[in-house]
C-alpha cells in the first residue's frame, strides 16, 4: 500500500488542479535557461497546447449564462 492511495480520489484531482498552476513557470524557466527544443518548450505549451485544450474540452457548465452576467 502507498501513501497516495489511502488520499481520496477527489483529493487527488483537487492536488492535481493546483498543481498544474506550476507547468507555466517550469517551463518558461527552461525555455529560458535551456537550449534545443527546451527553448520552444513554453512558447508550444502556452500558443499550441493550452488553445487545443480549450476547443477539445468541454466548457463548464457552472459558468454564468450570458443573461447572468448582464445581472
Amino acid at each position: 500500500m502507498t501513501a497516495i492511495s489511502g488520499i481520496p480520489l477527489r483529493l487527488r484531482w483537487r492536488a492535481l488542479r493546483y498543481a498544474v498552476s506550476f507547468v507555466g513557470p517550469a517551463l518558461g524557466f527552461l525555455s529560458l535557461s535551456g537550449d534545443g527544443w527546451a527553448c520552444w518548450a513554453f512558447p508550444i505549451h502556452a500558443f499550441g497546447f493550452v488553445p487545443l485544450r480549450e476547443l477539445l474540452v468541454d466548457p463548464d457548465r457552472r459558468n454564468l449564462t450570458t443573461a447572468e452576467e448582464r445581472r
